[in-house]
């Protein structure tokens, strides 16, 4: 009796071990550095000082396989096509530079003159002008530089979205520019984590008179991190009604997009301050103005608007070309 009471005691402790462990797999999250090589930073010039860089955003590659050889790829440079653009977003930046790692552990500007139209058009949008998302073609020297791209079946389609169980909860993390630490020697991206807010059914509202696709992401993102890669973190429990054995799934989830900020009007709070013979009454107190949060969330394009991109008429054209 007592060697049944102790194993069935051991079987229930390793039941309940096995059920805590599967309810908290965020405390286990950790990411691949490797991730981190598929990012690279963009940059433009300071106006005001020679030779210096100012930090746009973040951006990462990704490879899609030849048609006539599974063993050739095209490589390509992701972003959000705001990153692209003047911040009135009516005109594209003429050219940027893209600070790659080296394997050296240094790393390089690389300036790239970006053409919209035109014989030599190296930039590829959505047909919908909505969608925040900008791809340009992209050859790397890997002995010289330390990149990684993701490859095409890391794409979330609509479909993954039930094959998944992606819904609202599903863990998230990005990695990208950090503004107050950018790497004075090479690119040191910074991974955020977070988890799945809403999948709406609706566009969102992201101007007056502008709706686009996005899901939102419980997860603080600021400026930098425009054109970060958003990737699912699919833990055992990935297919729906079954328990998946092995490591964690990757799945690019999409591009960071935009923040949401809180819409409280400013506040003035009046701050004493010494009089003096010198002063009036009126102007006894200084006025401080108080600026709206972060709200924690982030808007993200989903991965299935870069895949409309890179496998639309036009890119599919152009890789022909270059049979």
């Amino acid at each position: 009796m007592g060697l049944k009471k102790t194993g069935s005691s051991f079987l229930l402790l390793s039941i309940i071990i096995l059920v805590v462990s599967l309810v908290t797999p965020s405390f286990a999250m950790t990411v691949d550095p490797l991730v981190k090589e598929t990012v690279a930073f963009v940059f433009l010039p300071d106006q005001e000082h020679s030779g210096k860089f100012i930090p746009q955003g973040t951006g990462f590659f990704i490879a899609v396989k030849s048609t006539d050889n599974p063993e050739t790829s095209f490589g390509y440079f992701v972003t959000a096509k705001h990153v692209f653009q003047n911040k009135d977003k009516k005109d594209w930046i003429t050219k940027i530079y893209v600070r790659l790692n080296k394997q050296d552990n240094t790393s390089e500007y690389i300036p790239i003159d970006l053409f919209p139209k035109g014989e030599r058009k190296n930039i590829f949008t959505s047909t919908d002008p909505t969608v925040d998302i900008a791809i340009i073609p992209a050859k790397i020297d890997h002995k010289k530089y330390k990149v990684r791209f993701l490859g095409e079946e890391f794409l979330t389609t609509k479909s993954d979205f039930g094959k998944f169980n992606i819904k609202e909860g599903t863990e998230v993390f990005f990695t990208g520019l950090f503004t107050s630490h950018i790497g004075e020697q090479r690119n040191y991206p910074i991974v955020r984590f977070g988890r799945v807010a809403l999948i709406p059914e609706e566009k969102i509202r992201i101007e007056e008179n502008i709706k686009t696709d996005l899901y939102l992401i419980e997860a603080n993102a600021y400026g930098g991190n425009s054109g970060s890669p958003v990737f699912f973190h699919f833990g055992v429990d990935r297919t729906p009604g079954s328990i998946t054995v092995g490591p964690p799934l990757l799945k690019l989830a999409g591009v960071i997009s935009l923040q949401f900020w809180d819409e409280i009007p400013v506040k003035f709070i009046p701050v004493p301050r010494q009089k003096s013979k010198k002063t009036s009454q009126a102007e006894d107190q200084k006025i401080v103005p108080i600026v709206n949060p972060n709200v924690g969330i982030a808007g993200v394009v989903p991965a299935y608007r870069v895949q409309e991109i890179l496998f639309g008429d036009e890119l599919i054209e152009k890789r022909k070309q270059a049979r």
